[in-house]
């Protein structure tokens, strides 16, 4: 019998571990999320790291720039479109037999109200100009977004960038790496510099909890 999940399961799925308010990253990002360890099928088994947040929205109205509830909702579908297309499903670990496991991100929104069990709380504001200054504050799990953070937006370097992409890295607990003395800094196309990639070293947190569930569960 497996562990009980937030998010449903297949019929032949079942959790065979978890870790709930992972403080995480080089960050130390509080209570960012949880995981989960899937299994799936007979052996043998395919096997899923799920990372799960919990996500509260607060729109913000500009002076006459008003959000409407169906631009609400909209936001948020593509918010975790743009996230999942650009982080989930990539390789972890792959098994001596040649099995992949993969990481995908699973999450429960809400629209402001009230909510005690949230990881991370994000405000998004309507704002008049192309380009808004985004931020997440780690500590306190809040993040900031404004609309235009679903767009493209070209940087200095010629890379394409999305606000929504970039700010959800530190939410899982990554440093930024333009700032002058990192070590990544020439990487111009890494999803935490410039661009949208996602880098192995992106992964470093979720493949060493992988590792330790593997020798724990001994599957090889």
């Amino acid at each position: 019998m497996g562990y009980r999940t937030p998010f449903a399961l297949m019929p032949d799925e079942e959790c065979i571990d978890f870790e709930t308010d992972v403080t995480a990253g080089e960050l130390s990002a509080n209570d960012a999320y949880d995981l989960y360890l899937i299994a799936k099928g007979k052996d043998p088994k395919k096997y899923t790291l799920v990372c799960f947040m919990n996500l509260q929205f607060f729109f913000e109205d500009t002076g006459k720039l008003v959000w409407s509830e169906q631009e609400k909702k909209n936001y948020i579908s593509k918010w975790e479109q743009s996230v999942r297309a650009v982080w989930s499903y990539k390789i972890l670990k792959t098994l001596k037999d040649g099995r992949k496991i993969v990481l995908d991100f699973k999450f429960k929104t809400q629209i402001e109200g009230f909510w005690l069990s949230d990881h991370w709380e994000l405000s998004v504001k309507k704002i008049s100009q192309d380009f808004g200054q985004s931020s997440v504050t780690t500590f306190t799990g809040n993040s900031q977004l404004d609309d235009k953070d679903l767009n493209f937006a070209q940087k200095p370097s010629g890379e394409m960038q999305r606000g929504s992409t970039h700010e959800f890295g530190h939410m899982l607990g990554l440093d930024d790496e333009y700032t002058k003395g990192n070590v990544w800094i020439n990487d111009k196309k890494s999803v935490m510099n410039n661009g949208e990639v996602v880098k192995g070293r992106h992964l470093t947190y979720f493949r060493n909890w992988l590792d330790k569930k593997l020798i724990k569960h001994k599957i090889q």
